[in-house]
């Protein structure tokens, strides 16, 4: 797409060289030049406003009539903007004819010499900007279907009978002594959470209420684990509610943080995880306490488990997210922003 970018580009300024050549005035080959590196500029400054700025301001958004005045008020801009270049030049190079004063000041000679060429140009530009858009985009949706559709083969050649599964855990949380209700308790919790992902997990968004009792079953069953050596914290803002995710994203940076947490013995080990939402803006944090050790595999350089979290909320959220990962010699920090 680039060399589409770079053809189009050299094509255009051929055609305007040809052109500016054709009606040039005084027969100079330098004051024609500049003329069109002018034309060029300003053709490329226009189009980077309107496709940076006027179409996900106004177009995407659907403000079509503040989007079509925005419009022509920049192709005017611009085009009268070239006009004043054009005089300034044939002023400063001593080729002010009376030819060209004469056709300058014809409206017929202003509406071609610069209007239409402008109008050309950013219509051209704008063309190919989402010319490449569409093409990376369906680029971009084949990957996630290709990627989508080996996840849910790899899948069903790993999955268990979930019929047969849950009856197991049935049978087992009757066979537990009723007087070991944390027993009883885990088992439960992890029924859940294998039936939350065997079954809700499956669409492409899951609710955050679902996905914060996922997370929150997974931490209680870890605590347990851990028992007393690790502090746990879980901050659940009151805000985050009433909009959906793509599942199973989060919690890889939480089973990362209990997989790595420190094993101080003097110091406090700790974890701490944090949801919030800012106006449009999910807020993500997980820290634990760190140590250095030979068997600890670091997970943005290598871990499977986490490359493929960030593949996936790359396919998903297409640059609608942050993700910071700080990896420090005592500390583990993971932020991420998911735009809503």
């Amino acid at each position: 797409m680039k060399s589409l970018k770079i053809f189009s580009g050299l094509a255009f300024f051929l055609i305007i060289l040809g052109y500016r050549w054709t009606y040039s005035t005084d027969g100079r080959f330098l004051t024609t030049f500049l003329l069109v590196v002018i034309d060029l500029g300003c053709i490329l400054t226009a189009t980077l406003i309107i496709n940076r700025i006027l179409v996900p301001r106004f177009l995407l958004k659907n403000k079509y009539f503040i989007f079509v005045l925005s419009f022509i008020a920049c192709i005017v801009f611009f085009s009268q903007l070239f006009q004043f270049a054009d005089w300034q030049i044939h002023v400063l190079s001593g080729t002010l004819s009376d030819r060209f004063m004469e056709l300058s000041s014809k409206f017929s000679y202003q509406i071609f010499n610069s209007y239409i060429i402008m109008i050309v140009g950013t219509v051209f530009g704008f063309t190919i900007e989402m010319l490449a858009k569409r093409v990376e985009s369906d680029k971009l949706s084949e990957q996630l279907l290709k990627e989508k559709t080996e996840a849910e083969l790899n899948f069903l050649k790993a999955q268990i009978n979930p019929h047969f599964l849950f009856n197991s855990i049935n049978t087992i949380f009757f066979q537990i002594d009723k007087n070991n209700s944390n027993a009883r308790q885990s088992l439960l919790k992890f029924s859940e959470m294998l039936r939350y992902q065997l079954y809700d997990c499956m669409a492409e968004r899951i609710f955050i209420e679902k996905e914060i009792i996922y997370l929150r079953s997974y931490v209680e069953l870890q605590k347990l684990r851990k028992e007393e050596n690790v502090v746990v914290h879980f901050n659940c803002s009151e805000s985050v509610k009433e909009f959906s995710i793509a599942p199973l994203v989060l919690i890889s940076f939480v089973e990362n943080a209990f997989k790595h947490v420190s094993n101080f013995s003097g110091k406090e080990n700790k974890i701490s995880i944090e949801l919030d939402k800012k106006e449009d803006e999910f807020h993500f944090r997980v820290f634990n306490t760190n140590e250095i050790r030979k068997e600890t595999v670091v997970l943005n350089e290598g871990g499977i488990g986490l490359s493929n979290v960030k593949r996936r909320i790359e396919l998903i959220y297409n640059g609608n997210h942050e993700l910071k990962i700080d990896k420090q010699e005592k500390s583990f920090e993971v932020n991420l922003k998911l735009k809503l």
